[in-house]
């Protein structure tokens, strides 16, 4: 998982565990920990004795067995009338839906946090039991033992993922990256292994690269923000403008091969993209107004969109389909995706040829 994914998965975690904070605190409060070690502690210190099949424990009187029993009864007594049963299992069940919604849109499951919740799930049985027993006093220490125990879970947890978020956050400016712009680009329709996606993002990283060469301060680097297997699913992020003549050089490079193959059964060489691309008006337009003198640094720009096309060519030819940004573009039907492979790949022949 990349920095930038682990900060915002586990930012979503733990603003989900926090919403549990206010019952576990509870729990630590009200839980008789101290009147079980003084109970355990005086039985301990007691004196026994045998009669028959039963064994007599003596306690001294001012430590009397009574009050001792009295003090647990009171503090469980206590924490089960103020003990928001309901509120308490309605967020645990709330916090499992959403953190779980979490495991599938980052692809990622934290095991750790799945044991705790299913520890969590555990108390309901528990606490149910006490109450059918009519609060069984084996059935009520089992509770509360088990509650105390999630409940340190909790706490060291929650504090671990929080220092864990700190620590990555520390060497990474969240909000230099909140700042910049992102671009979504997926390749639908087909898989990819891991040569081919990597190959994929090289291609792109490229054509952000050659166009960030013609602007005379200095451009960030391109950043992959978030990437997804099988069909190809990349975020990037970087310069808005740069980002913004891709996309366009993307579609425009799309439409030209969805006309071509649908019109002629055909793709064409890297050599007439370019020659469309460098002419296009609406790209032309869009690096004059970021300030580049279009008409001093036409054979520069030409060079340089031609460079660029010639990397995007690589990814838009590579998939049926494809989605900039949420708006999807079809590049050829999938009916006739195999002829189109076939097509594509004497393109590239054809491509190293002319090269």
């Amino acid at each position: 998982m990349l920095v930038i994914n682990a900060i915002e998965y586990y930012g979503k975690i733990i603003k989900e565990l926090d919403d549990l904070n206010e019952i576990f605190l509870y729990i630590s409060q009200y839980a008789p920990v101290k009147e079980k070690q003084n109970f355990l502690a005086t039985l301990l210190s007691s004196d026994g004795s045998i009669n028959g099949n039963r064994i007599f424990y003596s306690i001294p009187k001012n430590d009397g067995t009574e009050s001792i029993r009295k003090k647990y009864n009171d503090k469980y007594d206590e924490f089960k009338k103020n003990f928001k049963v309901k509120d308490f299992f309605g967020k645990v069940a709330t916090s499992k839906h959403n953190i779980n919604s979490y495991f599938d849109e980052y692809n990622h499951v934290d095991k750790s946090v799945v044991q705790l919740l299913a520890h969590l799930e555990e108390l309901t049985d528990l606490y149910e039991k006490v109450i059918n027993s009519n609060d069984n006093k084996k059935d009520v220490v089992v509770f509360l033992d088990r509650a105390m125990e999630c409940s340190c879970e909790y706490e060291v947890m929650l504090d671990g993922l929080k220092c864990f978020v700190s620590t990555i956050t520390s060497n990474y400016d969240v909000n230099d990256m909140a700042s910049e712009k992102y671009m979504e680009l997926q390749l639908l329709d087909v898989e990819y292994n891991v040569g081919e996606f990597g190959a994929i993002l090289t291609n792109l990283d490229n054509a952000y690269g050659t166009i960030a060469s013609l602007f005379n301060t200095e451009i960030k680097s391109l950043k992959i923000v978030k990437i997804e297997s099988g069909s190809l699913f990349s975020k990037v992020q970087g310069d808005e403008n740069i980002l913004k003549v891709i996309a366009l050089i993307l579609k425009r490079i799309s439409d030209f091969i969805h006309y071509k193959f649908t019109k002629d059964g055909k793709l064409e060489l890297n050599s007439s993209v370019m020659k469309t691309i460098s002419n296009d008006m609406e790209i032309v337009s869009k690096l004059e107004n970021v300030g580049i003198d279009v008409k001093k640094a036409k054979k520069n720009i030409e060079s340089s969109l031609n460079a660029a096309t010639s990397e995007l060519y690589q990814i838009a030819s590579n998939a049926p389909k494809l989605k900039i940004n949420n708006q999807e573009i079809v590049i050829v039907d999938t009916t006739v995706y195999l002829d189109y492979k076939t097509k594509l790949l004497e393109t590239k022949e054809n491509n190293s040829k002319e090269e």
